[in-house]
This record gives C-alpha cells, sequence and structure tokens, in this order.
C-alpha cells in the first residue's frame, strides 16, 4: 500500500515516506492514515493525511488527503476523489 500513498503524494525516490497512524470504522467503513516525509538527510518535509469513505447506499466511495508543512500549514489537497 506505501506504493500507492507515495504515488498519489508524488513522494520523489529519495524521499522516505514512514506511516504514523491507521484508523478504521468498520460501522462506517470508513478508514484514515497519517505519513511523514523525509528528505535523503532525514528532516522532515511534510505530513500527510488521508482517507477513504464508502457509503453503502448507493456505493459510493470517496477519499482525499492534504499534505501540511512542518509548521502545520496545508499546502495541498485532493478531496472527493472517486476510488
Amino acid at each position: 500500500m506505501n506504493a500507492k500513498f507515495r504515488a498519489a503524494f508524488q513522494i520523489p525516490v529519495d524521499h522516505t515516506l514512514k506511516e504514523t497512524s491507521f484508523r478504521s470504522k468498520s460501522s462506517s467503513q470508513y478508514e484514515s492514515w497519517k505519513h511523514e516525509e523525509y528528505d535523503a538527510s532525514g528532516e522532515l518535509v511534510a505530513r500527510y493525511e488521508s482517507w477513504m469513505n464508502t457509503t453503502i447506499r448507493p456505493i459510493v466511495t470517496t477519499s482525499g488527503w492534504r499534505k501540511i508543512d512542518p509548521a502545520g500549514n496545508v499546502i495541498s489537497e485532493a478531496n472527493n476523489l472517486p476510488i
């Protein structure tokens, strides 16, 4: 799954992406992840929050993510992406 996140977030090859959190709520079919991106020297470059939500009727799945700089500012995001 890490390769999918690396592609979605466009992580450079020489950077490291570490998953720091995963949550799943089976009652609502909601999943969320948190990641941290580090450059080649080990410095924190960005944090990412992502989610996927599937509704039962009608069956619709949406997802999204946001990129947050080390100071806590949202610098890019993609919302309501169909899966």
